[in-house]
């Protein structure tokens, strides 16, 4: 691939990256706001309701679990694109004929 092509390429993901980098400091800090906001106003959960908290995953552990599998997935799907290309790959079906 052209030099010129990967750098305009990797500018453009860097710049997007940016972008949404930005945006997302947005939404976090209405969210924190809206959030102290109601913390003022609603009643705390119920002592009954309290046990059944311990059954559900934590925010931390739905980010952890989902994410997590994330990465696995990407990672594979890498893999698997790799081993594809590798495959067709125009040097190795050459060499098998020859």
């Amino acid at each position: 691939m052209n030099t010129d092509l990967v750098k305009l390429t990797t500018a453009a993901q860097d710049n997007l990256l940016g972008l949404m980098r930005m945006s997302q400091a947005t939404v976090v800090e209405t969210v924190k706001t809206v959030a102290d906001s109601l913390s003022r106003i609603t009643p705390s959960l119920p002592a009954s309701a309290k046990p059944l908290a311990k059954l559900v995953p934590t925010p931390e552990q739905r980010i952890e679990l989902t994410y997590g599998f994330a990465e696995k997935l990407v990672k594979n799907q890498r893999e698997f694109a790799e081993a594809l290309f590798e495959a067709a790959r125009p040097e190795r079906r050459l060499s098998s004929v020859a």
